[in-house]
């Protein structure tokens, strides 16, 4: 009986220590909800990836430049437009691993800007973290050069999945407008040659930078899915200077020869000028117009010349022009009656590049007249000239009368 009682005794003082163990879990408050937070820079999530429990919020604020998203690959949640200092905060229900992205950096499944969340049951210990998706990879080697058919060429491309070789201007020290890119293949491409869509002078600067190909693929889009490859939170990029800039185009063939009037100052011989070099297009008349108030006037010679070159041609002058005066030799068509002169009318001027083909050139001697004949009649003869032949008219006369009578 005494051994019995021993043994219920063992055993009530077993079941009360387990008892006085058991109370402090059974009364234990449940975990609170915890609040943590991601940063958004330029083109990454910090950190990429981040573990919390059902219940918990995660706050993401944009401390870059950039407006970004917040996208969730399921779209269990997404921020809209996020600019510079705005905030977003989502709370997680359930658990699993949840990938997002921004839409204009980044896309589905881990390319470009994009991070993951692993969520664990709330009573229960936090799984391991999912291991981190593959780190992007890449590198960019360019040197200073001068623009060569309207290009560069970057001498070495290493890219850890196919992408985009792309030439941005500089801004401010700082990558800006894209002005040509070149898609390239995973791993190594050699002297990768990107056109340019605009000029960049001698001392300007170019980065080209490596993008991904997450979008459409063989099509670039950036702004867009294609956004740059980060590698340990720095843009896979090489900024170079040009040298010189592109060589200009090759000089245009020299065009057919126009229509020409050649001239030169000279004096009037023989009531004429004479134009030393010609060129028309077609047949028609070299045309000596009088000086006007430094324009050409009057017409006061013309001579035909045929298409082609002509030399030396000799315009004969209407009418004398002094020493210092002015001419205007100047081209005229062939254009009515062919072989007649007609102008104003039909002859009309030649002009080339809205021009008159003509040339003004100064008389430096006026032409020569012939000394004049003695007067020896009008009004103004001398009367004693009348007289004195109407008295060897009448002495002739009585002479012949004289012979008359002898006889």
């Amino acid at each position: 009986m005494l051994r019995r009682l021993r043994f219920v005794g063992t055993m009530a003082v077993v079941a009360l220590m387990a008892l006085f163990t058991l109370v402090p879990f059974a009364g234990a408050a449940p975990r609170a909800a915890e609040t943590k937070a991601v940063t958004i820079k330029d083109f990454e999530f910090d950190p990429k990836s981040i573990s919390v429990s059902v219940g918990d919020t995660i706050t993401w604020t944009n401390d870059g430049p950039s407006p970004h998203t917040v996208s969730a690959d399921d779209a269990g949640f997404d921020s809209g437009n996020l600019d510079k200092g705005a905030t977003f905060s989502h709370t997680f229900d359930k658990a699993g691993t949840f990938a997002y992205y921004c839409k204009y950096h980044g896309s589905k499944g881990g390319a470009g800007m994009a991070a993951t969340i692993t969520v664990a049951e709330a009573a229960a210990a936090a799984p391991a973290a999912a291991p981190a998706a593959a780190e992007p990879s890449g590198t960019v080697d360019a040197s200073d050069q001068a623009i060569a058919n309207g290009g560069i060429t970057v001498a070495n491309v290493t890219a850890g999945q196919d992408g985009w070789i792309v030439a941005h201007l500089d801004e401010g020290g700082k990558p800006g407008k894209v002005i040509g890119h070149t898609a390239v293949k995973k791993g190594d491409n050699k002297d990768v040659a990107i056109a340019l869509s605009e000029s960049v002078a001698a001392g300007g600067k170019l980065w080209p930078m490596l993008h991904i190909d997450a979008g459409t693929i063989g099509t670039y889009e950036f702004p867009g899915p294609d956004a740059p490859v980060i590698v340990g939170g720095n843009i896979v990029m090489k900024q170079i200077a040009v040298t010189a800039a592109a060589a200009a185009a090759p000089a245009a063939p020299a065009a057919a020869e126009k229509d020409a009037v050649e001239a030169e100052n000279q004096p009037i011989k023989n009531s004429s000028i004479t134009v030393e070099e010609i060129y028309a297009s077609q047949d028609g008349w070299i045309v000596a117009h009088l000086d006007e108030g430094g324009k050409p006037g009057k017409v006061i010679g013309n001579t035909a010349v045929k298409k082609g070159e002509s030399n030396n041609v000799v315009i004969k002058l209407s009418e004398n022009v002094p020493a210092g005066g002015k001419l205007w030799p100047m081209l005229h068509i062939d254009a009515g009656t062919i072989g007649t002169y007609e102008f104003p009318g039909a002859d009309a001027p030649v002009i080339v590049d809205g021009n008159i083909i003509m040339k003004q050139i100064s008389v430096t001697a006026a032409g020569t007249t012939p000394a004049a004949l003695p007067t020896t009649g009008g009004e103004g003869a001398p009367i004693g000239l009348l007289l004195a032949a109407f008295g060897l008219l009448l002495a002739g006369a009585l002479l012949t009368l004289r012979r008359r009578g002898r006889v």
